[in-house]
């Protein structure tokens, strides 16, 4: 909850000094990114070594001198704020902003009976739950929010939904131990959170670097249409391994999974600043914190949406591994459902042109009524501007 609130209001006044100067933007969210992601690093580095040697729980401890340090720019006020007049006190946000918060509460009610639901219902039954909740949040955007904000908040999350996570079945495929697969690659706790791990956010820092320069004067259309694609052939490029191809080709496990993690994660880094960039333009003025926790909480739910598919399609390939001794015929079908998570998100690149705006990362996309998220929506065409807001 501390990283998620620290997040939020950063983001937020990120947003702030973007829309007043637009041309920082891509510079400015690299910047930050990559401040964020050494720290990955560093931390990701470290914790495989605590956990081999002295268990998972001194991680924690390690942790909190660091996490207690952002009390110092916190307490400094370091972002700036300034205490707001009372005549704009004197009206709550709530009433101010009626639609915002109404969906916030909404998406943060659906998420919550997500979780709950899952410790009772079967696959098949969390998969309907799972599209019912998608098609409601969905429903609302195209209701009550106007169409420059919609479009993306609609195509990202179901960018997150369509992008299967099957995390879990991967993990046991590349730790299970030789009674328990015995082709298997066998990874040790150190290689799976340190040296996967580091790989992963290594791969995520050349991708900042380099597509800070390599997408500079793409559209948004143009840098999503290539990094969809180029994901989907670095998903891809897993299978052979899930198939144990690579050790015929003489290939070990170890250097395959690395390189193409890092790959994947340098493509995924690609259109994350992007994302970031876009979001920071479509944040209406005085509303910024409020409408990136909606974007955000948004985001989350597709991510637990996606867990939700993934783990469906698991189920309907046989695919259900547990780390029980001699289950290699738990991953004869992984490959498929790898292939099948690596290519969905593809069908989205026929909807793109209606959802994403044809225009730079250094371009303003919030033109008219720059205060309202809601201005020339559907709802209100049909009953007008909410009186609170007028």
């Amino acid at each position: 909850m501390q990283i998620s609130s620290v997040d939020l209001l950063v983001e937020a006044k990120q947003s702030e000094e973007i829309k007043s100067n637009s041309k920082l933007g891509p510079q400015f969210f690299t910047f930050t990114w990559l401040g964020i992601n050494i720290g990955q690093v560093l931390g990701v580095c470290l914790v495989g070594v605590l956990i081999q040697h002295a268990g998972p729980r001194l991680s924690y401890l390690v942790a909190v001198p660091f996490v207690a340090m952002v009390l110092w720019p916190t307490l400094s006020n370091w972002l700036g704020e300034k205490p707001v007049p009372f005549e704009e006190r004197a009206t709550p946000l709530v009433l101010k902003h009626r639609i915002l918060c109404a969906m916030t509460l909404m998406i943060g009610s659906l998420i919550v009976g997500l979780i709950m639901c899952t410790f009772f219902l079967s696959e098949g039954q969390l998969l309907c739950m799972s599209l019912t909740f998608a098609s409601i949040v969905m429903s609302a955007f195209v209701i009550f929010i106007r169409k420059e904000i919609m479009g993306p908040i609609v195509f990202y999350f179901l960018l997150g939904l369509t992008s299967f996570n099957i995390d879990g079945a991967l993990f046991y495929f590349y730790t299970n131990t030789p009674e328990q697969y015995p082709q298997g690659p066998h990874f040790s706790a150190w290689f799976y959170t340190s040296a996967l791990g580091g790989t992963i956010f290594v791969g995520i820092m050349v991708g900042f670097i380099s597509g800070a320069e390599l997408f500079k004067n793409w559209s948004y259309r143009g840098i999503l249409k290539v990094t969809v694609m180029l994901r989907a052939l670095t998903q891809l490029a897993l299978v052979p391994m899930l198939l144990r191809w690579n050790l015929r080709m003489g290939i070990p496990d170890h250097l395959w999974v690395l390189v193409v993690t890092g790959v994947d994660t340098m493509v995924f880094a690609w259109r994350w600043i992007p994302k970031q960039v876009m979001g920071a333009h479509l944040t209406p003025r005085g509303v910024e914190a409020t409408m990136l926790g909606l974007s955000a909480g948004t985001f989350n739910m597709a991510m637990i949406l996606s867990s939700y598919c993934g783990g469906y399609v698991l189920h309907r390939f046989g695919v259900r591994p547990e780390g029980a001794v001699g289950e290699t015929m738990m991953f004869q079908n992984l490959w498929m459902v790898q292939v099948v998570a690596a290519v969905s998100p593809c069908c989205l690149l026929f909807v793109m042109p209606m959802l994403i705006p044809q225009k730079l990362q250094t371009e303003p996309l919030l033109v008219d009524n720059q205060d309202s998220a809601t201005a020339g929506s559907i709802y209100e065409q049909l009953y007008g501007p909410p009186r609170a807001s007028q």
